[in-house]
């Protein structure tokens, strides 16, 4: 329990929390305390506490109205919660088995990453989580509701997406914000084009002028217009430049931070290992991994290890 409030958590997989670290939250059946273990020392803190590194500055007092302490709350819920199940889906395409018997809970906080080999399913797995693609057999929830109750529409609203490609409309890039939210102002357009590193500038500008960085920018920022719960990214890097990839990478660990759950789709072993707090890993169609960034190492099988040696995200 947290505070006494009936709340039950299992243990979780490090994430990123704003100003606190990286925490391990562990259920440890006490009304009154409970660890909290940060990335560098792993001691053994309460919410009454602070890491148990002498120099360490991950500290969190026990009580609604400290900060820190508000932060965990707000993402405990989250933790609690299973954003996406996968029970035996498959998918078949026409030339062939997309998908085969896909197992696999993808938590509803901080960045989960899915890699594989080309070919192995990766954006067909993202694409069933909005309903852009059906599976053939097997079900899918999300937040505990299966996929096949929910509206296509009023999903994607709540589940945002970035392609791999960027898709601008035509028109000025505010036109392209408006397809979005009809609503917004000028100046909370601004806002969201200062979120991507765009300048106030770039609102009068043609969609179809912009170069592949800043148009893949222009579509997260229309994507997070409709304030998203979650934001899938199928591959959204593979082709911007370096200053656009550490922007999105940069945005994706904020949104992640502030409660947006994260499922980015990537071939770049470099990119995982410094945005996931959760992986899965498909092979010819399925779930070979699934589970926390730090068991990619330590528990994955051995035909994980050597796709990842093979891809150049191994340690030397």
């Amino acid at each position: 329990d947290v505070a006494g409030n009936g709340e039950r958590l299992a243990s979780r997989a490090p994430y990123h929390l704003d100003g606190l670290a990286r925490a391990v939250l562990v259920d440890v059946g006490d009304d009154d305390a409970r660890p909290v273990l940060c990335e560098q020392h792993r001691g053994g803190a309460t919410l009454s506490g602070c890491c148990a590194g002498d120099e360490c500055d991950t500290t969190v007092e026990k009580g609604g109205d400290h900060e820190g302490y508000r932060k965990l709350r707000a993402v405990f819920g989250a933790i609690d919660e299973v954003l996406y199940i996968f029970d035996h889906v498959r998918v078949d395409g026409p030339h062939g088995r997309l998908l085969r018997d896909v197992d696999v809970e993808i938590p509803g906080v901080g960045i989960t990453v899915i890699v594989g080999p080309s070919g192995a399913g990766k954006s067909t797995l993202l694409r069933l989580c909005n309903r852009l693609e059906r599976p053939s057999a097997g079900r899918i929830s999300f937040r505990g509701t299966e996929l096949d109750r929910l509206s296509p529409l009023a999903l994607r609203r709540r589940v945002g997406m970035v392609f791999q490609r960027p898709t601008p409309f035509g028109g000025t890039v505010l036109e392209n914000l408006r397809v979005a939210d009809p609503e917004i102002s000028r100046r909370a357009a601004e806002v969201l084009l200062e979120r991507v590193d765009l300048d106030a500038i770039f609102i009068g500008r043609p969609a179809q002028d912009l170069s592949g960085g800043e148009a893949q920018r222009v579509c997260l920022a229309r994507t997070l217009a409709t304030e998203p719960e979650v934001l899938l990214m199928d591959e959204p890097t593979s082709s911007v430049d370096a200053r656009s990839r550490a922007v999105l990478e940069a945005l994706a660990r904020d949104l992640a931070t502030g409660g947006t759950a994260v499922v980015w789709v990537t071939h770049d072993m470099g990119q995982l290992r410094r945005l996931a707090d959760q992986i899965v890993v498909l092979l010819d169609g399925t779930v070979a991994h699934s589970g926390p960034m730090a068991t990619l190492e330590r528990d994955a099988p051995a035909e994980v290890q050597a796709f990842v040696a093979d891809a150049g995200g191994g340690h030397s």
